[in-house]
């Protein structure tokens, strides 16, 4: 394989959309629980020679196209301005699925 996307977004308890039966004795891991894990595990993986390289999907997807002024983004306002010129814009990536930070 040359690429592999990971979603570390740990289900509600009681939530089973993997698996549709989990034993109620299986404990749910936090969200931070679960990054942890994956991180640890890639880094397991990178040691092995079987991955050569991890990133974020904002450093390989949206990085490239954000100009200079990227983390200022995030302190404009949202409202709409009819007067912006789209070329100026900076791309930036919401929140998709209930639960995303």
């Amino acid at each position: 394989y040359e690429m592999a996307h990971i979603w570390a977004c740990p289900p509600v308890r009681g939530n089973s959309f993997v698996f549709w039966n989990h034993p109620q004795s299986q404990r749910t891991p936090s969200r931070d629980r679960l990054i942890a894990w994956y991180h640890h595990s890639l880094g397991r993986a990178i040691e092995a020679g079987v991955v050569t390289d991890v990133s974020s999907l904002y450093d390989h997807s949206f990085k490239r196209h954000a100009k200079p002024d990227a983390s200022s983004a995030a302190d404009r306002s949202l409202a709409p301005n009819l007067t912006v010129d789209h070329d100026e814009t900076v791309m930036i990536c919401p929140p998709i699925l209930d639960g995303d930070l």
